[in-house]
C-alpha cells in the first residue's frame, strides 16, 4: 500500500480506503470528481504534488473535490486543477472569444 508521512487522519483514511499504490487519488472513486489537497499553510496542491508530500515542510491536512472553481491552481507546480462542472463554461468562453476575433475588422 502507498505510504505517505505527515498527513492528517482524514488523508490517512483516504489512503487506507483506496487501492492506489503509488500516489494519492486525483479523482474520487464515486463520480470521478477531481480532488485537490490542502497543506498546513493552506496551500492548494494537485494530487501529483500532494503525493510528493515528503519533499515539503508542511503536512497535508485536508482534501476536497473541486466542483466549480475553474481558476484553481496548484500552489507548488502552478498547474490548473480540473473542476467537475466549470470546465465546459470556461471552454465555451474561450471558443466565443476566438470566434469574435475572426469577425474584427482592424483595417
Amino acid at each position: 500500500m502507498y505510504t505517505i508521512v505527515n498527513v492528517s487522519p482524514k488523508i490517512q483514511a483516504l489512503i487506507d480506503s483506496t487501492q492506489y499504490l503509488d500516489s494519492l487519488p486525483k479523482y474520487s472513486s464515486v463520480g470521478c470528481y477531481p480532488y485537490f489537497y490542502i497543506d498546513a499553510d493552506n496551500n492548494v496542491l494537485c494530487a501529483d504534488c500532494a503525493s510528493k508530500n515528503d519533499e515539503f515542510d508542511q503536512p497535508l491536512t485536508d482534501y476536497a473535490a473541486n466542483w466549480e472553481d475553474s481558476e484553481l491552481y496548484c500552489d507548488h507546480c502552478s498547474q490548473r486543477i480540473e473542476s467537475a462542472y466549470a470546465d465546459d463554461d470556461l471552454d465555451s468562453i474561450t471558443d466565443d472569444t476566438e470566434d469574435n476575433e475572426d469577425d474584427l475588422d482592424l483595417g
